[in-house]
């Protein structure tokens, strides 16, 4: 089946050109949106990119399409058409187009699931604040900012061991985990203890970080084992299961943290 998602990165609202190299710019736009196919469980085929430039970016477009080319080779796509136009803020859309068995989507998750977490969390926000504050971030949080990878391959595999549910992290995995909550009916229950922070990042920056582009899914219990054995084998870098999903009540919140 065909999948389809649209993204867009716009200076001033997603980055600000002091904090990141223009080929930066155009790598993380492009991860951004490729991100939306890992999350359905997808591979990447089509690329389209849109660019409103300034004229200040004029000289930058090269470079920030060198970071474009870069993260769509690797994700085994390829750019097949766009658009360019002037504007007064930089901005970048892309439309991504790829193909899955069995798209997955954020509204399947069951009471009983586990949660599972790819990556460790809280870089992003942690870059984020150091440059809103003045300060220099520290290397490994720049890098989760500046250069993150659509998890394509995890997500494939997610998908192809019967995730019920799946999203990727963009506003942050509290929120994002009220989003599958809110679509699937359901109450997501975190252990804290489990969360999988980054270097030097705390269990609040993992659960408030957006824009990490690692993948969020539930599972049956059952299931997760197996899914644990053949993730070791395929060496798909670290996942951890966080939490579970319980019935939701009326009045009761779609997403508890324990202590």
């Amino acid at each position: 089946l065909r999948v389809v998602s649209t993204d867009a990165c716009v200076e001033h609202v997603h980055f600000r050109a002091g904090w990141i190299s223009p080929e930066e710019v155009g790598h993380r736009a492009a991860a951004a949106a490729l991100s939306d196919l890992a999350a359905m469980g997808a591979e990447a085929e089509f690329v389209l990119v849109a660019f409103v430039v300034p004229d200040a970016w004029q000289p930058r477009l090269e470079a920030v399409a060198q970071g474009i080319g870069r993260v769509v080779r690797e994700a085994g796509a390829r750019i097949v058409g766009g658009n360019l136009s002037r504007g007064d803020t930089f901005g970048i859309t892309l439309t991504v187009i790829g193909c899955a068995a069995r798209p997955v989507s954020r509204a399947g998750a069951q009471p009983g699931d586990v949660v599972l977490v790819t990556g460790r969390l809280g870089g992003p926000g942690q870059a984020l604040a150091a440059w809103m504050s003045g300060q220099t971030p520290r290397e490994w949080a720049r890098q989760r900012f500046a250069q993150p990878w659509p998890r394509l391959a995890q997500g494939q595999r997610l998908a192809a061991q019967g995730v019920t549910a799946m999203l990727d992290l963009s506003d942050g995995l509290a929120a994002d985990l009220g989003h599958l909550a809110a679509a699937s009916r359901v109450r997501v229950v975190v252990d804290r203890t489990q969360l999988p922070c980054g270097p030097d990042c705390q269990t609040d920056e993992a659960l408030s970080s957006g824009e990490e582009y690692e993948l969020v899914a539930t599972l049956p219990a059952r299931d997760w084992p197996a899914l644990q054995a053949a993730w070791d084998t395929a060496a798909l870098g670290p996942i951890q299961a966080i939490g579970r999903v319980e019935a939701t009540g009326a009045g009761e919140p779609p997403v508890v943290v324990t202590p």
